[in-house]
């Protein structure tokens, strides 16, 4: 487990990614999230690196040996939380419901372009979300 994550390889490629973004954008986020459960059991049972890790995370985070549901639980979250990134990054806020408390005057809109940068999409920026292939 010496890899880091962010030099990995992206789990299923360049079309599953155009995919899971088309399903999302042309078909609204239900039906994307039902593709969650598929994409959670491919990365439990096919990226064995990724399952370790969470393992490992879970178990320092909890201080107990995780259960394969709560690692399946973990992944599936995880998922969501990427295709989450999808709506944001293509500015559909509108079935977000985000509460600002405090400081007011932030400019969400900096912040959330910061939060999504090009690092975690590189090509979403470049292309205005399109598949880079297309």
């Amino acid at each position: 487990m010496s890899e880091h994550w962010s030099k990995r390889h992206e789990g299923g490629g360049r079309f599953a990614i155009w995919l899971i973004r088309t399903i999302a954008l042309k078909c609204g986020r239900g039906a994307a999230r039902a593709c969650l459960l598929p994409i959670t059991l491919y990365f439990y049972f096919r990226r064995p690196y990724e399952r370790r890790v969470s393992y490992a995370f879970l178990e320092r985070a909890t201080g107990r040996p995780a259960s394969a549901w709560q690692v399946l639980r973990h992944i599936h979250r995880f998922a969501g939380t990427i295709l989450d990134r999808v709506f944001l990054l293509a500015e559909r806020y509108a079935r977000f419901d985000v509460r600002m408390h405090g400081h007011a005057a932030v400019d969400v809109q900096r912040v959330l372009h910061h939060a999504l940068d090009a690092e975690l999409c590189p090509h979403a920026r470049e292309t205005g979300g399109a598949h880079p292939g297309a």
